[in-house]
């Protein structure tokens, strides 16, 4: 399963995220589509790891999605 957090800032989103992973023993990615290079992805990383694999968790902001 992949879960996807689309929250706003200041709203409890990391919260939520961290009990997620902690409870399901996922993944989580951050805010990957932010800032790639502080997680190691490249665009075509993160259609293969978020988009593909199971067992994680991804929280961002909307406005991040391209």
């Amino acid at each position: 399963m992949r879960v996807l957090i689309l929250t706003h800032p200041r709203s409890g989103g990391m919260s939520l995220m961290n009990y997620i992973q902690k409870e399901l023993d996922y993944l989580q990615y951050h805010e990957p589509f932010l800032d790639n290079q502080s997680h190691g992805l490249t665009d075509e990383d993160i259609n293969t790891k978020l988009l593909v694999e199971d067992n994680i968790v991804v929280k961002d902001f909307p406005n991040h999605i391209k």
